[in-house]
């Protein structure tokens, strides 16, 4: 994965959320996103998703210049989880992952059933497929929209704090899903305030204060960071 930002700048409301932030990030599969609430994190991975466009600067995802790129075409390579499942609730959680694969990606319907129960079946989902999201624990329906966008095939998948809604427990249940997707290589940027996932699911962290960025690097900056803000945010969120 190559992330490359140029002078990136967002303006929100008059206020700038984002402040010329230049990053060179290549070679790494899953990158966290830290800092406190209000540091401009989700709002980067929303830049990065082409969900909102940057105010001033370049960003490129492998080499694509996201801005320059169609939208349309973008979102076929790569994938968003939010906060909220956001499942199509007249849908059963395989209706959720075949809709994508046949209306935007061309599949068969056989084709995209095949794969849909294979992918159920490889999170251990596949005794929830056909029921409604409605139906569905709050960590199983996260895992269900994570299936979903793991179904085109994602270049890139975006994670924007998935387990930010759920209780403890049913963290836990999203949190494992997302280091399978470590353990297979995916390759993904997660908004996330879990410090010690971070640390097992990510190969570099960026961590973030007031729409800047204070310090990166390769995960073990959250071991030995270099500067104070992030050992005080290390302490603090650890403690």
């Amino acid at each position: 994965m190559k992330i490359v930002t140029e002078n990136l700048t967002h303006i929100y409301d008059g206020k700038e959320v984002i402040k010329d932030i230049n990053l060179s990030v290549e070679g790494v599969e899953a990158i966290a996103l830290i800092g406190p609430s209000g540091a401009g994190k989700s709002t980067l991975l929303r830049l990065l998703c082409k969900i909102e466009e940057a105010s001033v600067g370049n960003l490129f995802v492998n080499d694509v210049s996201v801005h320059d790129v169609e939208a349309k075409e973008y979102y076929k390579k790569v994938g968003f989880v939010f906060q909220s499942h956001n499942l199509f609730p007249h849908l059963s959680a395989i209706e959720n992952i075949t809709l994508v694969l046949e209306k935007v990606h061309k599949y068969s319907k056989d084709e995209a059933i095949k794969k849909a129960n294979l992918l159920l079946e490889q999170f251990g989902l596949s005794e929830h497929s056909h029921k409604r999201p409605s139906q569905l624990s709050g960590g199983q329906a996260q895992r269900v929209s994570i299936v979903r966008s793991l179904a085109i095939e994602p270049e890139v998948l975006f994670l924007d704090e998935p387990t930010s809604a759920l209780d403890p427990i049913l963290t836990r249940e999203v949190l494992r899903t997302i280091l399978e997707l470590r353990n297979q290589h995916k390759k993904f940027i997660i908004v996330t305030h879990e410090l010690g996932f971070a640390k097992k699911a990510a190969d570099y962290v960026i961590y973030m204060e007031d729409g800047v960025v204070i310090e990166e690097g390769k995960v073990d900056i959250l071991d030995h960071p270099k500067t104070n803000k992030l050992r005080q945010f290390v302490e603090y969120v650890m403690d």
